[in-house]
């Protein structure tokens, strides 16, 4: 049996067969089995109107015409007391066809409602191609039922409130072609499911979200609350701050824009973006994966928070930050901006010229290709500059400093240090400790600020001294006169050399009273001259 409802005057009258709906009775009943199809430039319902499908097993309704036109809402309503049962109902709205209400926040273009009656196997789909304006209320509510198909392919206007809302649903499954655009919901709270243009609030227990339209919120384009499952891709544009959930760890796929700040919450989320986030990307809590690769962009910060993070750089010059706990980070191409916070990080910057600080914990730092500079902070760091002419500062404790090709310089800091120049002409400054050097190939220089940098009781090792090519730069702690392997003299600051059983060391008097305040060990050799030094 077909039913066609067509809103006319104020008294219901039969033509040809078919049952006409009046303005004065708006409340539609409807048997399993039955459609309802709306024609072009029709009015399916007035103010107040409920379409009451209590349990059918079969119904399906075509909206060609308009759908509702007033200030209350359009139901749809599932609700039971007399036990559970399955339903299967569909709801198509035309591309001709408009919904508009505009009067009152709590109303609906239109609300489809069930209970906790309802039941494995009982499904809602819903289709829009037509024209939603609720410009101070929301444009459509899903509410308890087990599992909702909907889609949009037309255009939804909401005033304050979310376009889509989604609650107390088993699966949630929608797909926007369309456009859906909140208008001010910046007014609102961020991170309430109520402030965004489509919303899953926590009563959903599995979200499945496909966005190639465009889904438009001042304060949140996106929030999903799911309690058991999330998959979410976006091939269009999402133009707000988008929210992952907070009780479990999603996937999200995005290979078109996000027009705001993405935050993944809680959960162990993975977010592979191969499009554009014009924004920042908050990893939130526990262990997370983000990749920029395949050409995906983020303009703001790459924050990892707490948890063990694997965070990885796109083709974009990078800003990754991976918090506490032990990341992974690597900043591929670009000129990449990387910290990795507390933890004992693994960090790799790539291609381009990168800034990477370790902070605590015991850091593997890996510059790669370009010029980088790298601080190793607390912790003992490895750290490796690869090709380039790079900067690498050990900071505190036990560090391992490799340089690599290029001209690079290298600082110990503080703790026993081990440093090795690689290729190149590179300049290296052991400081403080017991610190062993090697220049490597080409003309180094090993430069000490201090007599403390390498005192008579925690003596520096130069492993590969090439006298004649490389140089010692003591210039900094005072102007010393070269003695060759005489003994001190006790009248100024000099330098003097003495053979040992695997080379020399030398021996510094900064303050000119006859004894060594600095001492150096060095490796095959068996000679210095003044030309080796900058004094």
């Amino acid at each position: 049996m077909t039913l066609r409802f067509i809103t006319t005057d104020q008294t219901n009258t039969s033509i040809g067969g078919e049952i006409i709906n009046s303005l004065g009775s708006p409340n539609l009943t409807v048997g399993t089995g039955d459609e309802v199809i709306v024609f072009e430039n029709v009015t399916l319902a007035a103010d107040g109107s409920l379409l009451d499908v209590t349990g059918l097993d079969d119904f399906d309704m075509i909206m060609n015409g308009d759908g509702f036109a007033g200030s209350n809402a359009f139901r749809i309503d599932y609700s039971s007391s007399l036990g559970e049962w399955d339903f299967e109902v569909s709801l198509s709205i035309g591309n001709d066809a408009t919904i508009t209400t505009n009067t009152n926040l709590s109303f609906f273009g239109v609300l489809a409602t069930g209970s906790t009656y309802l039941q494995d196997g009982s499904e809602f789909r819903f289709n829009n191609a037509g024209t939603t304006t609720a410009m101070q209320g929301r444009g459509f509510e899903f509410q308890t039922i087990v599992d909702v198909q909907a889609a949009n392919s037309g255009t939804v206007t909401v005033g304050e409130g979310p376009g889509f809302v989604f609650e107390s649903i088993v699966n949630a499954d929608f797909t926007n072609t369309g456009t859906i655009i909140s208008v001010q919901n910046s007014n609102l709270i961020a991170g309430n499911h109520l402030t965004a243009t489509v919303a899953f609030n926590s009563f959903v227990e599995n979200v499945q979200f496909v966005n190639t339209g465009t889904v438009t919120g001042n304060a949140a384009s996106l929030i999903s609350g799911a309690s058991v499952s999330e998959n979410i891709t976006n091939t269009g544009t999402l133009a707000g701050d988008v929210y992952t959930s907070a009780a479990v760890g999603g996937t999200l796929i995005n290979s078109g824009q996000i027009l705001g700040d993405l935050f993944t919450q809680n959960g162990d989320d993975v977010i592979n973006n191969t499009g554009s986030i014009v924004g920042n990307v908050f990893l939130e809590e526990d262990d997370d994966f983000f990749s920029n690769a395949g050409g995906g962009t983020v303009s703001g910060v790459i924050e990892g928070f707490d948890g063990e993070d694997t965070i990885i750089g796109g083709i974009g010059a990078d800003e990754i930050d991976g918090g506490d706990d032990n990341d992974v980070l690597r900043g591929a191409a670009g000129d990449d901006l990387i910290f990795g916070g507390e933890g004992e990080d693994t960090i790799s910057g790539g291609d381009g010229d990168d800034t990477i600080e370790g902070d605590a914990g015991n850091e593997d730092i890996f510059g790669g290709a370009g010029e980088d500079s790298i601080l190793g902070g607390k912790g003992t760091d490895n750290l490796r500059g690869n090709g380039g002419s790079d900067y690498i500062d050990g900071g505190d404790e036990l560090d391992l400093l490799r340089g690599g090709d290029g001209n690079d310089t290298l600082i110990g800091g503080e703790g026993n240090d081990t440093l090795n120049g690689g290729a190149g002409d590179d300049e290296i400054t052991a400081g403080l400790g017991k610190d062993v050097m090697r220049g490597n190939r080409g003309e180094d220089v090993f430069i000490f600020t201090d007599a403390l940098d390498s005192t008579t009781s925690a003596v520096d090792r130069i492993r590969d001294f090439q006298s004649g090519q490389d140089l010692i730069d003591l210039s900094a702690i005072a102007t010393f006169d070269f003695i060759g392997s005489a003994a001190f003299s006790g009248t100024g600051a000099e330098v003097r050399f003495q053979t040992t059983g695997s080379g020399l060391r030398f021996d510094v008097d900064v303050d000119g009273d006859g004894s060594a305040d600095m001492r150096v060990n060095m490796n095959n050799i068996s000679v210095l001259t003044v030309e080796d030094f900058i004094l």
